[in-house]
């Protein structure tokens, strides 16, 4: 079932899940209601999230960026990358971001203000 088409067919459930203002924890996302339709007729293709997904979060341990950019570089099947709060990180963890960035996209970031 398409998710326009559980939307239409389920109006009473669209207006309860857009209802809230801020989070509720009823509220679902359209995506996760497209995730689970497809889960559920067998559609989905699931991957393993260690070898696809890299969630990097800075912190103070020494060289602990570093090692992180270097798990990342042997990542080959890597697809989503998420660098969080990386404005609280010192300044020489941010250039290691910035620069495999810059590698992987092939622009310099100078350009845009790199501001950090």
């Amino acid at each position: 079932m398409k998710v326009e088409k559980y939307f239409s067919e389920h109006d009473n459930l669209t207006i309860r899940n857009i209802r809230h203002r801020f989070r509720d924890p009823e509220q679902f996302t359209p995506q996760e209601l497209q995730y689970l339709t497809l889960y559920k007729k067998g559609e989905c293709v699931h991957r393993d999230p260690h070898k696809t997904l890299f969630f990097l979060q800075p912190k103070k341990k020494k060289d602990y960026v570093r090692k992180k950019m270097e798990r990342l570089e042997k990542m080959k099947e890597c697809k989503f990358v998420c660098f969080n709060s990386i404005d609280l990180a010192c300044a020489q963890d941010r250039e290691l971001v910035t620069a495999w960035i810059e590698k992987r996209l092939g622009i310099d970031l100078r350009k845009y203000g790199r501001g950090c």
